[in-house]
């Protein structure tokens, strides 16, 4: 279970049920993703966090549901689906740097993918492991918005745009003094 004080069960059965509700809203908005600074990876990209409302969930979990999102100059932009305070009910990572995991029956290496709970087969007891998902549409070399994109499709998650979700404008950089030349 995704761990906290005190410990919220979520049964398997309610985390499959909540996994195919069409659609999964964010509330303040639609998402915008925004530069990170000081990082010259044109993906150094996060967007605020955001709330998410649920019907299926039971109250312990929906009350408290956020989604938002990181960079990291080894692991590129991550997105996760938490319950606050509690670990993730659903990861996006651009890449997986970590050698080769295997999803969809397949062996895969640095390539994008989802992370889901694996609940029916847990035997850490730290938490529950998780299912490796590599959904039509995963590419390697796709972009944030593009991972975003495909997450948010994937899981129904609707924020109200009507538009893809979009790269910001790159923030120029200051210059140094050599490059003035």
């Amino acid at each position: 279970m995704p761990r906290g004080d005190p410990q919220i069960d979520l049964s398997p059965v309610a985390y499959a049920v909540w996994l195919e509700e069409n659609p999964k809203l964010v509330d303040q908005g639609p998402i915008l993703l925004k530069p990170k600074l000081l990082f010259s990876d044109p993906d150094a990209v996060k967007f605020d966090s955001h709330i998410m409302t649920s019907k299926r969930l039971p109250n312990n979990y929906a009350d408290k549901l956020v989604i938002f999102s990181e960079y990291d100059e080894f692991t590129g932009f991550y997105v996760w689906v938490t319950v606050k305070g509690y670990d993730f009910l659903l990861m996006a990572h651009q890449t997986h740097y970590r050698g080769h995991f295997f999803a969809n029956g397949r062996k895969y290496f640095n390539h994008p993918h989802f992370h889901q709970l694996d609940l029916l087969t847990s035997n850490n007891r730290l938490g529950p492991d998780s299912i490796h998902e590599v959904p039509p549409g995963l590419f390697p070399g796709m972009n944030a918005a593009q991972l975003l994109e495909a997450f948010m499709i994937n899981y129904y998650i609707d924020d109200g745009r009507d538009e893809p979700v979009q790269m910001p404008e790159p923030v120029p950089r200051q210059m140094g003094l050599e490059e003035l030349d």
